[in-house]
Order: C-alpha cells, then structure tokens, then sequence
C-alpha cells in the first residue's frame, strides 16, 4: 500500500463543441442517425491552431492554480497519450517549454494506449515512494478528431479531444500539505496480444512510413468494434475480481466507478451487467465521448467535481486499451 497527496486535478476543455446533430448535417445523414449510433450527444474537439501540447500544459497550469502550487514546485513531468504530437522528441519536451518548467527539470512521455493515464499514476506514486521526487505532476492529452476515418461511422463519432493533468505529491516528504491523501490499495495491468490488431493506426512508425508503400487510412484510426467488446466480456470479470482480491475487497465495497468512457456499448454493459452499485459509476460518455488517454482522467476529475473523492470512499480506476490490455488501479481516500 503506497500513500501519496492529491494536490490538483483539472481539465483543459477543447474550444469546439460537435454535437451529433451537426455531424448528421454534415455528412448528409438522416437526423438522429450519429447519436442514435454513437451514444454521444457532443464531443469538444480542439481547434486546429492549438497544438496537442499546448492543450496539455493548459490542464497543467490548471492543476496547479488548484493546488495553490508554482510550476518550479515540480520535480518531474510526465506526459501520457496514445498518439504523441510527433514521434521524436517525446511530448512532454513540447509540454514542459509550454508550461516554462526550469531548465533542466525531467520530462517524459509513457505510452499505454487509453490506460496511459493508469500506468503513468503508477508509476509516479512508486517514483514518489522511493523519494527521488517530491511533486508529479501527470498529464493525458490525445486530438481524436485529427485522425478519425469518417468513412467509418462505427468508431469515428465515439471520440473527442481531451487533457487533463493530476498533480501528486509524497505523503512522506510533504509539509503541511492541502490536498487528498490517498492509498494505493491494488493496481493490476494485463496485455493480450492477440488483440494488437483490434484497434490501431497502422502508419506513423517504423512499419509503414514515407518509405515504404502506405495508404492515406494508414494514417487514421481502424477499430473492430466487435472483437474489442468480445474479448473485453472475456477477461474483464475475471480481471475485476483478481484487483478487488489484492485489495480484500468486494464489489459492493467500492464507492466509485471512475471507467474508460470506451463506447456507448462498454458504458451500458457497466452500468447493466457489472456488479457495482449502478449509481457509484461516473458516466460522461454522452457529453465527452472517448478522449482516449485523457478520458480517465477527464472522468476522475467529474468525480471530484461530484465530491465521489471523498475521505473514506474507495474508488476504482478501470479501463481497456489497444494491445489489447485491462488496467485497474484501486485508491481509498
């Protein structure tokens, strides 16, 4: 069990909001037909000046002003999301000039897919418990909406665009710290490749490049829906079971559902057919859609805002990502 304070959690809301009823006009479908599809009504999509670094060292900036905190209080800088701003250097180096941290202070990225705000949580929480820092500050941020295949109505209208950044500090080292603190009570990631294929974007990398033969889809979102949900029904309740059982826990013990808002499907089944109290999960997914990276996050920060974070309440991280992998982290506050 590892202790560590919550100083700051916020959002960086993208400038444009799409509603389902302008996708419909502007694709010349019949009206209804995108949220009747999607199960999204609106989705915030950032506009096309702004770049995706930008808009996280906004959620950043945020999350300190909450805090009470200066950017020279952190000492580490991570950045998460499924699709970086370029391929080198890492994202967090565009973040951290934007944010104007000191020089010298360590930036990185980590990528996970969706569950990258999960890993990178971890991996801050351990990082603080071996005192080589003091203050994290994570941050998730994906643009969706600029590689989404509109020929394909099944994924390209679930998705929005998203940041959101957690700001985290040891309980050890802080003095007279404001914040929440919290334990880490379970975590468990599990990666099944038979499922690398599932949900990808093929071009970008070492594969498929200006080098070799390629595509214009190459370079978009693919998804088939229907073996994600397959093998998600699968592993999922298993998974579950196995993180409540490292945290001598019950389904019932858990106060709060913070979920991956993977798809209008994923979110009904968690709603209808997972055993937690229906009204301890977090549901955004009509108003956000899927900001990937950011969308765990962008969740927590609503079950803050819905005072879900309260002392004494146990919640649950849990999502799904391309890989294909599960990831679940439980804190008690």
């Amino acid at each position: 069990m590892a202790s560590f304070i919550i100083r700051g959690l916020a959002i960086a809301q993208a400038d444009r909001k799409i509603t389902s009823a302008q996708l419909d006009e502007e694709l010349g479908l019949k009206s209804g037909y995108i949220a009747k599809r999607s199960g999204v009504q609106h989705r915030f999509y950032l506009n096309a000046k702004t770049s995706q670094s930008e808009f996280a060292a906004t959620a950043v900036k945020q999350a300190l002003k909450q805090a009470h905190l200066r950017k020279s209080d952190l000492d580490l800088l991570i950045s998460t999301s499924a699709v970086p701003e370029q391929a080198i250097p890492s994202t967090a180096c565009f973040v951290a000039h934007h944010l104007g941290l000191p020089k010298g202070t360590p930036a990185f990225d980590i990528n996970a897919s969706c569950l990258g705000f999960l890993v990178s949580l971890f991996t801050a929480i351990n990082l603080l418990e071996t005192q080589a820092y003091k203050r994290i500050a994570v941050v998730a941020s994906d643009l969706a909406s600029r590689g989404l295949n509109w020929n394909d109505l099944h994924s390209a209208p679930i998705f929005g665009d998203g940041a959101a950044a957690i700001i985290i500090e040891s309980a050890t080292q802080a003095v007279n710290s404001e914040g929440k603190l919290a334990n880490c009570l379970a975590y468990l990631f599990e990666t099944y490749a038979e499922g690398r294929h599932f949900c990808e974007i093929k071009a970008g990398g070492t594969r498929i490049n200006s080098t070799t033969e390629m595509t214009e889809t190459d370079f978009q979102f693919s998804m088939d829906g229907k073996a994600v949900f397959k093998i998600a029904m699968q592993k999922l309740e298993k998974f579950i079971e196995k993180l409540l059982a490292q945290a001598n826990l019950t389904y019932q013990d858990i106060d709060c559902v913070v979920l991956h808002q993977a798809s209008h499907l994923g979110m009904e089944h968690a709603i209808h057919r997972m055993k937690f109290k229906p009204d301890t999960i977090v549901n955004i997914y009509s108003e956000h859609g899927n900001q990937v990276s950011a969308s765990i996050p962008t969740t927590l920060f609503y079950a803050d805002q819905k005072d879900k974070l309260a002392k004494g309440n146990k919640v649950l991280l849990l999502g799904t990502a391309a890989g294909f992998s599960i990831g679940g982290m439980i804190l008690g506050l």
